[in-house]
């Protein structure tokens, strides 16, 4: 019993998301898009959702991650190609991704929760202040 159980508990031991909370309702606003992104990607994805944008993490935060966003029209934006299209040095890229990494660090105590899609766990860390440090980020890489 304890071999089943073990094969399909969340490996990072996050208690279910209440399909109650208000990180659900958030969630739900981004559902056609977010599906998306999940069914493309083999990598670990954890989700930071607000009433207007869900942050994504691709990979394994806070080295080697990716991250991508959703607004509150359902597009999917990219750090990498915003940093790019803005012409954002390598340099400055760099320097970005290092404080995204350091915020997300930083939020390790903050309330994490497992959900379940399409054969995949996916991590949702339920963190105002993650949510502000990336949108401060993104609108420094935008000027």
């Amino acid at each position: 019993m304890f071999f089943l159980e073990s094969l399909f508990r969340n490996k990072k031991g996050y208690p279910p998301l209440d399909f109650n909370s208000t990180a659900i309702q958030q969630l739900d606003k981004f559902q056609e898009p977010l599906g998306k992104i999940c069914l493309q990607t083999s990598d670990p994805v954890e989700l930071v959702p607000t009433d207007e944008t869900c942050y994504i993490f691709l990979g394994n935060p806070p080295r080697r991650f990716a991250m991508t966003w959703i607004d509150k029209d359902n597009s999917i934006h990219k750090f990498k190609s915003l940093a790019k299209d803005k012409g954002v040095s390598q340099a400055k890229f760099e320097r970005l991704a290092e404080t995204i990494g350091e915020a997300y660090r930083q939020s390790k105590g903050e309330a994490r929760f497992s959900l379940d899609f399409d054969n995949k766990t996916i991590t949702v860390t339920v963190s105002q202040s993650l949510a502000d440090h990336l949108k401060q980020v993104i609108n420094e890489a935008i000027t």
